[in-house]
């Protein structure tokens, strides 16, 4: 079975009460909120457990042009606090017996460092006037572009004058690069806000041995704002993580997510997954209650339709 996408649509009623979110979870497009961060990640190249508790993360890439999944498995992350933006990529390396190895050849900023393997952060905060444009290859050395805002759209305009002072740290652990990053706001144009801050965000992973270019969402353009992925960070909200779908090439679904309540008081939050593919669409719905400080993990296994 093909996965065209999947989805979670998560209400949540905060003291079990009528205050209402949609948080909708889309590998197609993402509209999600996420939790100021109470603990800032370490950017050590390391994923740690609750590492992103609050915080934003989504499983799967499409290839260019395409709406379905990528045998090629990666995973973004993102958090915020009063001085950083954290962003994180997890992607698949070749296979050890194939030989090949991750393109690392640029070790000089703003070099032909797209040429090599990269991750694709691009980021358009509240406010800041531009969209800025990260692209880092595994020797953790920057690509660096800023898109200034014409008339509330990105105009034609590319500054490669943008050199931002920021942290990187990658690893190369059993079958992943992880990358872990972080960026001062002020480099960004940003301000703290820890209501309703509406960030954009657009990420993306380039492989070269075979050459495949994927993102979060399909997109025609990167720097174009509809297409881009909308999180919203509020204070100790309740967040949803898309954090896999298993073995999918194969036909076994095991959609997990974890949602997490970073708040002081408890909530009642209804989920629905909806799977649409090739064969007929399935729903999974169910209530949880979430006590304060308090995270679930749930998996939905669809079995391969004939």
């Amino acid at each position: 079975m093909k996965v065209l996408y999947a989805f979670i649509l998560l209400f949540c009623s905060l003291n079990l009460i009528a205050q209402q979110k949609n948080l909708t979870f889309n590998t197609g497009k993402t509209m999600t909120c996420a939790a100021y961060a109470e603990k800032s990640p370490v950017v050590d190249g390391i994923i740690s457990e609750n590492e992103y508790f609050g915080g934003y993360e989504q499983f799967g890439v499409l290839p260019a042009g395409s709406d379905m999944l990528s045998s090629r498995q990666a995973k973004f992350y993102a958090a915020l606090d009063d001085k950083y933006l954290y962003l994180a990529c997890q992607s698949e390396l070749p296979d050890p017996e194939s030989g090949v190895e991750l393109l690392k050849k640029y070790k000089k900023r703003d070099g032909n460092t797209p040429l090599d393997d990269s991750i694709e952060f691009l980021i358009y905060p509240p406010g800041a006037g531009a969209l800025y444009h990260l692209i880092i290859n595994p020797a953790n050395v920057a690509f660096d572009l800023q898109y200034p805002e014409v008339n509330g759209g990105i105009g034609p305009t590319v500054r490669k004058d943008w050199d931002p002072d920021f942290f990187a740290k990658s690893s190369f652990t059993g079958k992943y690069w992880t990358l872990e990053l972080k960026i001062p706001l002020k480099e960004l144009n940003a301000k703290p806000s820890r209501k309703h801050a509406e960030w954009r965000f657009q990420f993306a992973r380039g492989w070269k041995n075979p050459i495949q270019q994927c993102a979060v969402n399909r997109v025609t353009v990167y720097a174009n704002l509809e297409q881009m992925n909308p999180v919203i960070f509020n204070e100790k909200s309740p967040a949803v993580r898309f954090t896999g779908m298993g073995n999918y090439t194969e036909g076994e679904n095991n959609i997990s997510f974890t949602i997490d309540n970073p708040g002081t008081k408890p909530v009642k939050i209804q989920y629905k997954v909806t799977v649409l593919s090739e064969a007929s669409p399935r729903n999974i719905s169910n209530i949880i209650f979430l006590r304060k400080h308090q995270k679930k993990s749930l998996y939905n296994t669809l079995k391969k339709q004939n």
